[in-house]
């Protein structure tokens, strides 16, 4: 199936850019909100990526005109998301196992991206939520692919009107975590020029002792520092 061999090169070449990367962390922030806003958007929640990173933070939204209802029950559920992704509860942890070990069995005799693929269509086949198994997935493919555990759940695979039998549903599992890929790879791109455009700027004309340069270099480093996260690192907040 050529949908396997182009998710698992894009995935590959994406792991391949991203270990050691000076940007790795700024990149692994920015892929956690825009996993979140799909698998949000698929659910049937919008939310501004910025907008979760604020809730994440425990910083207050700044809306507009919009239904402010609307944007924070979104807001809620999004940050559910990010919590099954990122820092899951005991339960939800259970839950997480559960389903690694589904998949596991599920996918014992196949190439790992086809293996989620069948893992989480048998399992939602199954009846059981998507939260635990999207879980799954992302940790599955961080041991058996990837050296960097990355955010990659296929999410646009489970939008309303797409067909539902595995044979005609897997090739478009496997191109909706291809074009994940592929977009972490062009936001790294356009990451990596702004923070070389902004070093090459602080470089001229500074003085010797200017700590602008280890600024930027710290900010590129931690994305998003706050007191809450500092007092519990990785320790994801409810939304109030």
């Amino acid at each position: 199936m050529a949908a396997v061999a182009d998710a698992a090169f894009a995935l590959g070449r994406l792991d391949q850019v991203l270990h050691g990367h000076p940007l790795l962390p700024a990149s692994l922030h920015r892929l956690r909100l825009d996993a979140v806003h799909r698998q949000a958007a698929v659910d049937g929640y919008a939310i501004d990526p910025w907008h979760l990173a604020a809730v994440i933070e425990h910083l207050p939204l700044r809306l507009g005109d919009e239904d402010r209802g609307g944007v924070f029950e979104a807001a809620r559920h999004a940050f559910v998301q990010y919590q099954w992704l990122v820092a899951p509860d005991f339960d939800q942890e259970g839950a997480v196992r559960e389903a690694m070990a589904f998949l596991t069995r599920n996918a014992r005799a196949e190439s790992p991206p086809l293996g989620v693929a069948r893992g989480l269509h048998d399992w939602l086949e199954a009846g059981h939520a998507r939260p635990a198994m999207r879980t799954a997935i992302v940790r599955h493919l961080g041991t058996t692919l990837l050296r960097t555990t990355l955010l990659l759940t296929g999410a646009a695979a489970l939008q309303a009107d797409v067909p539902w039998g595995f044979a005609a549903w897997a090739p478009l599992f496997l191109q909706a975590l291809a074009s994940e890929a592929r977009d972490v790879l062009r936001q790294l791109g356009l990451l990596e020029q702004a923070w070389r455009q902004a070093r090459q700027i602080l470089a001229t004309g500074r003085r010797r002792n200017s700590r602008a340069p280890a600024a930027l270099d710290l900010i590129a480093a931690a994305p998003l520092i706050s007191a809450g996260t500092e007092e519990r690192p990785g320790a994801a907040r409810p939304v109030r």
